[in-house]
């Protein structure tokens, strides 16, 4: 019988130990616990993982084409990105530093940005268009 108790109090002593020692903060009152940051460190790592595959078959796909079409890769990204990307008119200036609620709008930042976000869209459509005339195998999503 007191062996068992004995056990019972080890128990019960060790798994509030194990329960404090999950806890990597308190926000509000609010206990945050070790594994609800690993699942979401988890979440990252799954999600951050297919992003580089899609990148990596993305230059792959890239370079084939390029070699097919006897092109740099650089002259490629020329004639099938930049110049077949979105020109940016004073409308989309106009319409980013609205749905932005931008203030004191630097024209030459803007365009920047907005030139790297229409080069990206087309580089995306482009790549998807690749991936149906060669072989993808995906293995883990």
């Amino acid at each position: 019988m007191k062996t068992k108790v004995v056990y019972l109090i080890f128990i019960i002593f060790f798994v509030s130990c194990s329960k404090k020692d999950n806890i990597v903060a308190i926000a509000e009152g609010i206990e945050i616990s070790l594994d609800s940051v690993d699942i979401t460190i988890s979440k990252q790592i799954f999600k951050l993982r297919n992003k580089i595959i899609d990148m990596e078959i993305a230059k792959i796909l890239i370079k084939k084409e390029a070699d097919k079409n006897n092109l740099s890769i650089k002259e490629l990204i020329q004639k099938q990105i930049k110049n077949k990307s979105k020109n940016i008119s004073l409308l989309d200036i106009e319409k980013y530093v609205l749905d932005q609620n931008i203030t004191d709008a630097d024209t030459s930042n803007i365009i920047s940005y907005l030139t790297t976000y229409y080069e990206k869209e087309r580089q995306d459509e482009f790549v998807d268009s690749l991936k149906y005339i060669y072989q993808i195998n995906i293995f883990i999503k």
